[in-house]
């Protein structure tokens, strides 16, 4: 249902770049209907929860901007506080992942997010790297059954770019044409290095601590 919300969403902003505005209305419209529904169907306002609590389950309404009005910190609260309960594991799928990074940085907790990405117990992809991993698992648990080489998990590498990096596209410069720079310094981290090829020419951001100062060194094509 949240996909089908975000699916609305994008095909209101490409009919209004086309210059569809009666199109444009429309698919805004269905998005606030659905919108509301998802609010009405699975939203707790006394438990401030989406569904049982899952962290995917709350962690797509935060990242969409859905959660009613007053309730997205306590949301997040919860959020942090399932992971941090759950020692900063993760009980994410391939769908859910993607989500749960994105919404917990959006929210202020960047740092728990980079506990997650750093965790070394199972589950996570720390467990992965000890286990002798060189490409991604189909699922957190491992085993002789299961890919060993497979995408479902790769999202947080969209993490390190955007956040850890903070190589952001703008949207109203499609294709990289407008771009932020903005990296977040989370953890233990003494630098960060990273590129993107764009049909422009290379993006880089390359920042280091040294000390109390942060220097932070990019390239604009």
């Amino acid at each position: 249902t949240c996909n089908f919300y975000q699916d609305a969403i994008f095909m209101s902003r490409m009919a209004k770049v086309m210059g569809e505005s009666n199109d444009a209305r429309s698919y805004a419209g269905l998005a606030n209907r659905i919108k509301r529904a998802i609010n009405k169907k699975f939203f707790n306002s006394e438990t401030n929860q989406y569904g049982a609590g899952a962290q995917a389950g709350n962690a797509f309404p935060l990242f969409l901007g859905i959660v009613p009005k007053g309730h997205k910190t306590a949301v997040a609260e919860n959020l942090v506080k399932d992971v941090k309960d759950r020692g900063f594991h993760q009980t994410t799928g391939p769908q859910g992942t993607r989500y749960l990074m994105l919404a917990l940085t959006m929210n202020g907790h960047t740092d728990v997010a980079y506990k997650l990405a750093t965790q070394t117990t199972q589950p996570s992809w720390g467990y992965m790297i000890a286990n002798g991993a060189t490409t991604l698992w189909e699922f957190w648990g491992g085993g002789n059954h299961i890919s060993h080489n497979h995408p479902f998990l790769g999202s947080v590498g969209e993490w390190f770019y955007k956040v850890l990096a903070g190589i952001q596209l703008e949207p109203t410069g499609p294709g990289f044409k407008r771009f932020t720079i903005k990296p977040q310094i989370a953890g233990d981290l003494t630098w960060v290095k990273g590129s993107y090829d764009s049909i422009y020419g290379a993006i880089v951001s390359d920042w280091k601590r040294k000390g109390n100062t942060l220097i932070l060194n990019v390239t604009i094509p």
